[in-house]
């Protein structure tokens, strides 16, 4: 009878043993699933500030256009009554400069929308850069708590340079803005010289 009982003893041994030998390494990975929830939900936002970006250069495109639209018009209506500037050399060369103003803002609004765009494709290539890492973290437990920490801190820097590029974003508001009001007041300007107000349809 005491044959037939030990080997039923060793094996409940064995299975205490195994309990506690698995029991921290359960642990740990409660842990680390945990901060991958976190770290998932962190990349959930920022994937929406960066929808919100690209809506607002979207927009900015478009007023843009509409600017460019209006000092094509603008260009249009000034060309073609080349025959009476000859006695109002004073007041063309006046507006041809704020024409250049104008251009030279415009122009500028460019370089610093291309700018933006570069430092969302730098956010971009970070965040690729932490899904690589992420991705590796199932093959390697030993070293996830370091590798979190370091996932976090590019994420904090991506919010810190998501946070720049919105406040850049609305100086160039500012910027365009004042563009639509400078073409407002070359119109202005147009309309009270004689023989340059623009044909009515």
């Amino acid at each position: 009878m005491i044959r037939l009982l030990a080997p039923a003893l060793v094996l409940l041994c064995c299975t205490g043993c195994l309990s506690r030998l698995l029991s921290p390494i359960t642990t740990r990975l409660d842990d680390v699933n945990g901060q991958l929830a976190l770290t998932n939900q962190r990349l959930s936002s920022v994937d929406s500030s960066l929808s919100g970006v690209n809506q607002r250069l979207e927009d900015m495109k478009a007023e843009l256009d509409s600017i460019n639209s209006e000092l094509a018009a603008t260009r249009a209506a000034v060309e073609p009554l080349s025959s009476s500037i000859d006695g109002l050399g004073g007041s063309l060369e006046t507006t041809n400069e704020r024409l250049a103003q104008v251009s030279a803002e415009v122009d500028g609004i460019a370089g610093d929308v291309s700018t933006v765009s570069a430092r969302l494709s730098q956010t971009n290539q970070k965040l690729d850069d932490t899904n690589a890492r992420l991705g590796s973290v199932t093959q390697q437990l030993g070293t996830t708590n370091d590798r979190l920490g370091t996932t976090n801190q590019t994420i904090s820097s991506v919010d810190t340079r998501l946070a720049e590029a919105n406040r850049g974003i609305g100086g160039l508001g500012g910027v365009v803005d004042a563009v639509g009001t400078r073409v407002q007041e070359i119109l202005e300007t147009i309309e009270r010289v004689p023989g340059l107000r623009p044909r009515q349809p």
